[in-house]
């Protein structure tokens, strides 16, 4: 199906190995899917600093685009990971716990 997963006890994630983005959220215990599309948005700001967030009109929709995309996806006993890396440098990290704790791994 060309798609990376990542899960805990409560969570699967699904990703698109194409463009790297979260496609599907599952709720194990509810058997609840959640199918979503993903996308980057960006203020522009010439003003402001690093405590100060003063955008400049609404925010705009940032294209990725799909070449070049790299999906990095890690599972294991403690936490599950994937990383997805754009070829404009962009760089987006999804995490997900399993502490052994349903209520805490929400």
């Amino acid at each position: 199906e060309g798609v990376v997963e990542i899960y805990n006890s409560v969570w699967r994630l699904v990703f698109s190995r194409v463009t790297g983005n979260l496609v599907r959220v599952t709720d194990i215990a509810a058997g609840r899917n959640i199918t979503l599309g993903q996308e980057f948005m960006q203020y522009v700001s010439t003003r402001g600093g690093a405590y100060l967030f003063r955008p400049e009109g609404d925010a705009e929709e940032l294209d990725l685009g799909d070449e070049g995309t790299a999906v990095l996806a890690m599972q294991g006993k403690c936490m599950a990971q994937v990383q997805q890396f754009f070829l404009s440098g962009h760089v987006q990290i999804w995490r997900l716990y399993d502490t052994g704790n349903p209520m805490m791994d929400r």
